[in-house]
This record gives C-alpha cells, sequence and structure tokens, in this order.
C-alpha cells in the first residue's frame, strides 16, 4: 500500500474481516443460530397450541397477535446483527433497543389499522425476544477471541492497550495479537495489522504477502480507531483529506428521525420544561431559561437553549468557581438531564441533531481551536443533544480528556451512521438512568 489505509467507516471493516471464514463471521452466525433455533422452536409450539385448542374468538386473536410478535422477533435479530457488524463493542444496551425497536413498529402498526390484537401475546412475545436475546449475545461475547497478526512485539506491546477502552474498564475483545514469523503464517491470523510508519516499499510487500496469503490487512491507526472508538487528533488531517460525501438517505433519515424524535420528545418535554422553569424562578432570581451561542454545523454561531442550573451571576464564572455554585435544583437537572430539554426546540430548527458532538460555547471553542487545530473537524457535523463523546466518558474539563473527548468526536464525525446513532440512543437511555457523567 502506497499510503496508510484511512479511518473509514466501521463496518466496512467488518464485511471485509468477514470474508475467508473469520472469528466475525463465526460470531454472527452464532448469534443468528441461537435466534433461528429459538424462534423456529416458538413458532412449532405455537402450532402445536393452535392445534389442540378450540378456535375461539379470543384465542384466534391471541395466535394472530404471537405470530405477528415473532416476526417482530425476527426483526429484531436482522436489526441487532446489522448493528453487530457496524460496531461489535455495542452495550448490551443496543440489544434491549434492537427489542423495543422491533416491537414498537408493531405496536404502532396496531394502532394506526386500528386492528384487534392481544396485550398479553404482545407481553409475552417481547419477554420471549429478550430473553432469547440476552441468551444470544452471551453466548456471542463468550466466542473465540479475534487473531490479529503484527508483525514486531514493538508493535504488539502498542496496540494491547488498545483492547481495554471502555467507560467500565472491561476487556473489548481479548484480542490475541500474534507476532508473524515463519512458523507464524499470514493465513492462521484473522488480520494483519501494518505499522503507519514504515516505508511504502516494506508495507506494500507485507501487504501483498498477507493478501496472497488470504488474509486482511489493515493499518495500525484503523485497527486502533475500531478498537477504541476514537480517532487519532494527529491523523486527522489526513483522514478527512479524502472528501467522501455524506450518503443523501442517511442524511435525510436522519433528518426525518431528528423532526419525529423531537416532536415526541416534546409531549413530554414541554410540560416538565414548564414546571422546572417555575421551580428555577422560585429557587432563584433571573432568566430561568437562557440562550447560550455555541458554534455548530460548519462553524456557524447559533442560541442554544438551556435551563439555568446555576445562580445568574455566576454564569460566566471560570469553570471551578460555577460548579462550587451550581444551585440544588440545578444539580439535579443536570443529573437528570433535564437542562437539556429545551434544545428540543433546537433540533427542530435544523440547528442541532438528537445525536452529534456536543456544541461548544463560542469563547471555549476559540481557546480549544488555538490549543488543538484539529478541534475545528467538529463542525463538519451537525451538534446533538447527546454523542458518542458523552456516552463514552461524560463532562469532562482536564485537558487531557478534552483531547480524548475530541477523538471520540471525531471518530464519529468519520463513521457516522444510523447503526451508530441507534447504539448512542440506546447507550444515552443507560446514561440518564443511572445519572453516569454528569456535570
Amino acid at each position: 500500500m502506497s499510503r496508510p489505509v484511512p479511518s473509514a467507516a466501521v463496518g466496512a471493516s467488518l464485511r471485509a474481516t468477514s470474508r475467508g471464514g473469520s472469528v466475525w463471521q463465526s460470531r454472527r452466525m452464532t448469534l443468528l443460530l441461537w435466534q433461528g433455533m429459538g424462534l423456529a422452536a416458538g413458532a412449532a409450539l405455537l402450532w402445536i397450541a393452535r392445534l389442540e385448542v378450540p378456535h375461539t374468538e379470543p384465542w384466534r386473536i391471541f395466535i394472530h397477535t404471537l405470530t405477528w410478535a415473532w416476526l417482530a422477533s425476527l426483526g429484531s435479530a436482522a436489526l441487532l446483527n446489522v448493528l453487530i457488524a457496524r460496531q461489535p463493542y455495542l452495550h448490551f444496551t443496543v440489544t434491549l433497543v434492537s427489542v423495543v425497536a422491533a416491537f414498537g413498529v408493531l405496536f404502532i402498526w396496531y394502532i394506526g389499522t386500528h386492528a384487534t390484537y392481544s396485550r398479553w401475546a404482545i407481553v409475552i412475545g417481547l419477554g420471549f425476544a429478550i430473553t432469547l436475546h440476552a441468551y444470544a449475545w452471551r453466548r456471542w461475547r463468550q466466542r473465540t477471541t479475534l487473531k490479529l497478526g503484527v508483525l514486531d512485539e514493538a508493535m504488539r506491546e502498542r496496540l494491547a492497550p488498545a483492547s481495554r477502552f471502555l467507560s467500565d474498564g472491561s476487556d473489548f475483545e481479548r484480542c490475541d495479537w500474534r507476532v508473524l514469523s515463519d512458523t507464524m503464517p499470514f493465513d492462521q491470523v484473522d488480520g494483519v495489522v501494518l505499522p503507519d510508519d514504515q516505508s511504502a516499499a516494506i508495507r506494500q510487500g507485507a501487504a501483498l504477502r498477507a493478501k496472497l496469503a488470504g488474509a486482511q490487512v489493515y493499518s495500525e491507526s484503523f485497527v486502533r480507531a475500531l478498537l477504541t472508538g476514537r480517532l487519532d487528533i494527529d491523523r486527522a488531517d489526513e483522514v478527512f483529506l479524502d472528501d467522501v460525501p455524506t450518503s443523501f438517505v442517511y442524511a435525510s433519515v436522519k433528518r426525518c428521525l431528528d423532526i419525529l424524535g423531537a416532536l415526541a420528545l416534546g409531549l413530554f418535554a414541554l410540560p416538565v420544561t414548564l414546571v422546572c422553569l417555575a421551580l428555577i424562578r422560585l429557587e432563584s432570581p433571573g432568566e430561568a431559561l437562557l440562550v447560550q451561542p455555541r458554534v455548530g454545523l460548519r462553524g456557524a454561531v447559533f442560541g442554544m437553549r438551556k435551563l439555568r442550573t446555576m445562580i445568574e451571576a455566576t454564569e460566566g464564572l471560570a469553570e471551578g468557581d460555577r460548579h462550587a455554585r451550581i444551585t440544588p435544583l440545578g444539580r439535579w437537572l443536570r443529573r437528570s438531564r433535564f437542562d437539556e430539554l429545551p434544545q428540543l426546540w433546537n433540533v427542530l430548527r435544523g440547528e442541532m441533531s438528537l445525536i452529534g458532538p456536543r456544541p461548544e460555547w463560542t469563547e471555549t471553542a476559540k481557546a480549544l481551536e488555538a490549543q488543538i487545530p484539529q478541534f475545528a473537524f467538529r463542525y463538519l457535523v451537525r451538534p446533538g443533544i447527546t454523542g458518542w463523546a458523552q456516552v463514552q466518558q461524560g463532562h469532562v474539563t482536564a485537558e487531557k480528556a478534552v483531547r480524548r473527548k475530541l477523538e471520540y468526536d471525531l471518530y464519529y464525525a468519520k463513521n457516522m451512521s444510523l447503526a451508530l446513532d441507534l447504539a448512542i440512543g440506546a447507550m444515552t437511555v443507560r446514561t440518564v438512568l443511572t445519572g453516569s457523567g454528569a456535570k
């Protein structure tokens, strides 16, 4: 290869890795096998029950609903398989989201068509699907480790820490880093990782030998991004040099989902926001709803709505003083994320998305751009209420943590997809319920 492989979409790498019967393909097939076996067993039981019980009207409705619930389980299995193909390190929450999404479509179909259905059948089908998917997920996580070949011991030492990156500190894949030699040929690994700092001639020779052996070839930076979910800041200029156009279908679907999601959440957010506004005014004097200048898509400045969570006179103080003067109600609003609810209006206006890098205050953005020139790459995508950095890292202020947050944001900007958006949405639900990462 004449140049390092750019950090492309994770899905493309895994689809390439799946050729040749790799571990990833084995894992995905195992997941589908367990799901298929369980669903087939459920269908057989339904058929037996239908033959032995008289065909009364309530029973016919029950069977009809349970059959559709079974099909919804198949749909959730297919959706989960797509998500795993795009992002192999997703949290178990995504499994639940895939099931709830499929059954949500089924429920909306019943409501929209005014068809008669059995609530008990939906509950039974939902419980069955969750149990089956949980077991399949557990089996998938316990499968054989991923074998990746490296050219020397020093490279293995550099890449081994990348296997531990999740916020809970758990191992991602327990990767088996194997140093290639005459006794360890290329055809005995799932992929070959080549260093970024080798000359083109050496790299081309190693890549050619790996491909002739049927192994997949990746650059060191690509694998690091794949395992950590972060994009190296120092390589951002090179990675974003190739202007790959965003899919029109993805951009359109994402915008439609933003509008529908904001409207749906607004039914809950509006009354809650009104109550919070009244409580803020009662707790301390000043405006309850703030409009802060933030930097958005392509560097455009917009007014972001936010509930006030501290004494108004201290809003412009340094970060340390600000945290010391957060009001008791404001602390609860930040922990529950209710202070972000007014930003649904920014989503409807097109200034923000439900999912994307968090927009920075204009002054903070200027300071970070001066410290980290690559910071401006965040402006290539529309900012969001929640994002990849937030679910992985939470709110951070230290310089080293800010750089890591930027690496997460750049990774999202390069690999954004509906699968990753859905994963972030699922992990956001977990974050909100646990209150982790609150400012």
